[in-house]
């Protein structure tokens, strides 16, 4: 588990995975906080904030390679024999 979030993930694999120039992040963009919000928000708002932003990046990784692998399964391939359901 990483030390910093909690999130089974360990920090090097958070960060790849955060990288501005990653195909995740590339295809989704986490909502950011309001800068006029944030100036009136209480510290541990703004930590719980950016745990909460650290997720969803996680949570918009697993879906998109969840995505990339069903769309693999679903696309006709035509050199690929298929059994008929």
């Amino acid at each position: 588990m990483s030390k910093r979030t909690g999130d089974p993930l360990n920090d090097r694999e958070f960060t790849l995975l955060c990288r501005k120039d990653s195909l995740v992040m590339s295809w989704l963009i986490v909502p950011m906080l309001n800068p006029e919000l944030a100036l009136k928000l209480q510290s541990h708002a703004k930590t719980r904030d950016s745990i909460m932003q650290s997720r969803q990046n996680i949570s918009e990784a697993a879906l998109n390679a969840l995505g990339a692998v069903l769309t693999a399964f679903i696309e006709e391939k035509s050199d690929v024999d298929r059994k008929d359901c």
